[in-house]
């Protein structure tokens, strides 16, 4: 049985991934596609394509299969390719599309200011269109607003099509990703439930047989795409509003000295009803829970023209943004002054185990500190490059940022901190004056420990600390 040709357009954290894992799906040791990645053609696209088709990922990342799963496409079957030429379209039987949709975010979150940026994401999809053959089936898995596909895409690819005297519909289906990047990112892609909808039965019928190739039973069928795209937005919403929620239950954890860390995970014992409540946290970044709320916003305005507003979606989002402000004030509280103070900030990536920094809210933290007169320095053992207006420095070892700053705040658990060893950093050296802790990375015995060498200890979520040094 001949291998199924599929594009895969896009290859950032999504579609390189789902590349990668669409090439390592076998049936009795025959792969099941013949996978190409396909870039935009310009100096950034090329770099990305270089360096997949070398063998390498175009960002950290701390999941081995994807690279062991990279090197085999490439070079043991042999399915696997990249490159930039929009002609490879022509040959694809399913083409997935993965390239985003950006929000420009604003501090108001005012429904009225939301600006989707959907242009480059509809020139990607002139490009499949007026390329595919008028039996090639177009996946989309891009996040959008509810409607898009069947409001927006749907006509436009028609157009597309009647322009080239093609005398059928297009066959459009809609899945959204489910990628996590991290130690299981492959594994996301190829195990994660995957809900589908299409209102063309055939494509629908299609885009289902290419996912039960892997998703295994574990494929929902909704009646269109706009249920699906509805179904995106209010995940990642439930998620942004529960974090929203333990925030202002963190406020009052610190201000009465409890610690809300036992107690969540106290709660967290009854199963099925209570065990996915958020624990406190430093902020929220990332490209999806920072943003897919406005999608929904920009669409009942946009797409539907409602008048509707998602009050206390778009709220959650605005608190979420501010979250990092919080931290600050609690270090500024126990430093006194920023004015003059070096802060080392340990862990810039939005999530851990991953090397991501799109919408870091270490970016909140960094522009408070350096407002205050701050400097700061800091480290992360998966990102090379912050491009922070402030022009933070980063430092080569955690320890050497932690003999230059006054003050230090672990942000993300990353390995590196989880497993730092205490006794083994050189104390005669480290003149810090106040150490914080975001995600419950350090212990309480570290904090007492902290606190007998004149470090305050400064916990998000712990306000039995404050009781050390109140």
């Amino acid at each position: 049985m001949p291998m199924i040709k599929v594009a895969v357009q896009g290859l950032g954290f999504v579609g390189s991934a789902v590349a990668i894992a669409l090439s390592s799906l076998k049936n009795n040791g025959v792969p099941y596609f013949q996978v190409f990645g396909v870039e935009r053609d310009d100096q950034n696209g090329k770099k990305m394509v270089g360096l997949l088709n070398e063998g390498k990922a175009c960002f950290s990342n701390t999941d081995e299969d994807f690279t062991r799963y990279l090197h085999a496409g490439l070079n043991i079957s042999c399915n696997l390719k990249f490159g930039t030429d929009k002609k490879i379209y022509s040959e694809a039987e399913v083409v997935v599309c993965d390239v985003g949709m950006d929000v420009k975010l604003t501090e108001t979150y005012d429904s009225q200011e939301i600006e989707v940026m959907d242009k480059p994401f509809m020139i990607a999809l002139e490009d499949v269109f007026s390329q595919i053959k008028p039996d090639a089936l177009v996946i989309i898995e891009t996040t959008l607003p509810p409607g898009m596909v069947e409001k927006r895409i749907v006509g436009f690819a028609q157009e597309i099509f009647n322009s080239r005297g093609f005398n059928a519909a297009p066959l459009i289906a809609y899945c959204y990703e489910r990628v996590m990047p991290g130690k299981n990112y492959i594994s996301s892609i190829l195990n994660y439930p995957r809900t589908i909808g299409s209102a063309d039965i055939e494509a629908l019928n299609r885009a289902s047989l290419f996912y039960n190739t892997f998703c295994g039973g574990k494929l929902t069928v909704l009646r269109d795409a706009t249920s699906v795209e509805f179904a995106k937005i209010l995940e990642n919403s439930y998620r942004a509003m529960n974090i929203a929620f333990i925030h202002e239950w963190t406020l009052y954890a610190e201000e009465i000295g409890v610690n809300l860390f036992d107690i969540i995970q106290s709660i967290k014992v009854r199963k099925g009803t209570h065990d996915n409540i958020m624990k406190p946290g430093f902020g929220v970044g990332g490209y999806c829970l920072t943003k897919d709320s406005l999608l929904a916003q920009w669409s009942i305005n946009n797409i539907f023209k409602l008048d509707l507003s998602l009050g206390l979606t778009l709220n959650a989002l605005k608190v979420n943004y501010q979250m990092p402000l919080h931290t600050f004030q609690r270090l500024k509280n126990a430093l006194k002054s920023f004015n003059g103070k070096t802060l080392l900030i340990c862990g810039i990536s939005y999530l851990a185990d991953v090397g991501d920094i799109r919408n870091t809210p270490a970016n909140q933290l960094a522009t408070a500190v350096n407002k205050e007169g701050g400097s700061l320095i800091w480290h992360d053992p998966l990102i090379d490059v912050w491009d922070h207006p402030a022009r933070p420095e980063k430092v080569a070892g955690l320890e050497e940022g932690l003999q230059k700053a006054d003050a230090v705040v672990f942000c993300i658990p990353q390995k590196e901190y989880s497993q730092l060893n205490f006794q083994a950093l050189n104390w005669d050296k480290i003149h810090l004056k106040v150490w914080g802790d975001t995600f419950d990375i350090f212990s309480d015995e570290d904090a007492e420990f902290l606190f007998g060498r004149e470090i305050v200890p400064v916990g998000i979520g712990k306000g039995h600390w404050k009781k050390l040094y109140e």
